[in-house]
């Protein structure tokens, strides 16, 4: 075993950390705050049904590009790009609604 796989080990490690640290805090604080924790869940609940969307949207065009790639991976890339697309465009919006609001107050 060399230093590039314990050095891999150690990143596994640090990012499972990371990620259990994240989700007990995250729950800790639904607990602590149940009204946030209810606007939590609809904005997770809102990026699942954008991607549930996103997933009977997806033509497949790339299945036929790449056959050597299992279908289901590429249809589950091909919604999350729609996805990203989406909440980009989302996002862009929000901020020149926000930004026109400022201006006109």
């Amino acid at each position: 075993m060399n230093w590039i796989d314990i050095s891999l080990y150690v990143v596994y490690a640090l990012m499972l950390f990371a990620l259990f640290t994240a989700v007990f805090f995250a729950i800790a604080n639904m607990v602590k705050s149940p009204k946030n924790a209810k606007a939590s869940l609809i904005g997770i609940l809102a990026i699942l049904i954008i991607f549930g969307l996103s997933y009977v949207l997806d033509g497949g065009g790339v299945v036929a590009k790449f056959p050597e790639f299992p279908a289901s991976a590429l249809k589950q890339l091909g919604a999350s790009l729609i996805t990203f697309y989406i909440l980009f465009g989302l996002s862009f919006v929000a901020a020149l609604v926000s930004t026109f609001r400022k201006i006109f107050q």
